[in-house]
């Protein structure tokens, strides 16, 4: 702008020199290239103001626009690992795995026939040892001058059915009934039908018929003893039944197993307590992964794609604009359909993750308390009296108590990374 003031004083110096001016005429034109050089000066700090102002709204926009973009990723690469359900998930089969680790130890605990691994004390051995002392050892003489190999058999006899009971393999599936009460009912039932018979009175009424003296003589006359012989009958013969193990010895049977009873009946009680509310909660889980199943499906289909390697590869080529994308790069991918289409489905998404995710959070939560319900027993088992067994050798049940403190840890380390 200075030369073109310059200009104009080289365009009007010769009008000046060959022209009678006045010098206010001189002043007065002075003071417009004056005032021309003011405008002049306005209009170019205006200019760079404009085009200041301009590259601040711009990066404004950039970064408006770009903070929308991560915000479309990320609610996308959310939904895309939310479809995987279960299996992508590291917490929930972190979580499934000691469930599944938790129900095992507690079929274990409740399988009878395992009961000395379990609490370190042989349950078919004690009931054997009570069983011998309490019934069999009372197996008495039931008859006057009954030989003592009678009674000796009925022991012998009666000591394999108890074993055969304690060896069926069914009550080793006994997890909701009493396995000791199923034994100990069967064992009863042994004694209670158990007795010995004996036959008296009786005689032998026949035809008359003399042998003859010779065989010859027996030969011939052989019709006739067939026919005595054919029509002879027992007549009389009263039978006598008594037991053979007094009622008492079967009520003091009954009162030294209630220890062992008590075991599994408080073992009953927890598996009861838990159980509805458990079926409940997996069966409203089922429900949610069953709606879910089909949600990974039609996410890569709104994607364009046909399977999970595919979608991630897509996701990750279409968020890739690098660290300082131009505004209309950030402009062209906001208004993308595809990607607007994938977006608006992530709601959907959300919605089943998160009803899979307060189902399974419940389920957690009762597993939780039901692995503490095993912990206190076998603490109270380890601390005896209340009419429980006692036990010399407590390791083993240390060794639960410690096993079922693990699970119960790791259950509520998986709940408290899905709640936050």
């Amino acid at each position: 702008m200075k030369n073109l003031s310059i200009l104009i004083f080289f365009i009007i110096a010769p009008t000046i020199c060959y022209t009678q001016v006045s010098e206010e005429e001189v002043r007065e034109l002075q003071d417009a290239i004056l005032e021309f050089e003011s405008f002049k000066n306005q209009t170019l700090d205006n200019i760079e103001v404009i085009e200041q102002r301009n590259i601040e709204l711009t990066k404004k926009l950039i970064n408006i626009n770009f903070a929308a973009f991560r915000q479309m990723e990320n609610s996308i690469r959310t939904a895309f690992d939310e479809t995987d359900v279960i299996s992508a998930s590291a917490t929930y089969q972190q979580a499934i795995k000691n469930i599944i680790l938790l129900h095992t130890e507690i079929t274990s605990v409740n399988n009878f026939t395992d009961a000395e691994n379990v609490f370190g004390l042989d349950f078919k051995g004690q009931i054997l040892n009570i069983a011998e002392g309490s019934l069999i050892d009372q197996i008495k003489t039931v008859f006057d001058n009954e030989p003592v190999l009678y009674v000796n058999e009925r022991k012998s006899k009666f000591r394999n059915i108890v074993k055969s009971i304690l060896d069926n393999p069914i009550i080793s599936g006994l997890v909701k009934s009493n396995p000791i009460t199923s034994v100990a009912h069967s064992i009863i039932n042994q004694v209670v039908s158990a007795d010995a018979t004996k036959i008296t009175d009786i005689s032998l009424t026949r035809v008359d018929y003399s042998m003859p003296n010779d065989f010859g003589d027996f030969k011939r006359n052989y019709p006739a003893f067939k026919q005595s012989y054919e029509s002879s009958n027992i007549v009389g013969g009263v039978p006598h039944s008594q037991s053979i193990i007094d009622p008492d010895a079967i009520t003091q049977f009954s009162k030294d197993l209630k220890p062992m009873i008590k075991v599994f009946d408080e073992l009953s009680a927890i598996n009861d307590e838990f159980e509805s509310s458990l079926d409940v909660f997996m069966q409203a889980s089922e429900e949610t992964i069953e709606r879910a199943k089909p949600v990974e499906s039609k996410f890569y289909e709104k994607l364009g794609v046909a399977n999970r390697d595919a979608a991630r590869n897509s996701i990750r080529d279409f968020f890739n604009v690098g660290a300082t994308p131009s505004l209309e790069l950030l402009e062209a991918k906001l208004i993308d359909n595809t990607m607007n289409e994938v977006l608006s489905y992530t709601d959907e998404v959300s919605e089943v993750s998160l009803l899979l995710k307060n189902d399974f959070l419940k389920v957690l939560r009762i597993e939780i308390e039901l692995s503490d319900a095993y912990i206190k027993f076998f603490k109270k088992l380890k601390a005896g009296g209340d009419g429980l067994p006692h036990f010399d050798d407590v390791s083993t049940l240390d060794e639960r108590i410690e096993q079922f403190e693990e699970i119960k840890e790791s259950l509520v380390k998986q709940h408290n990374q899905l709640s936050s």
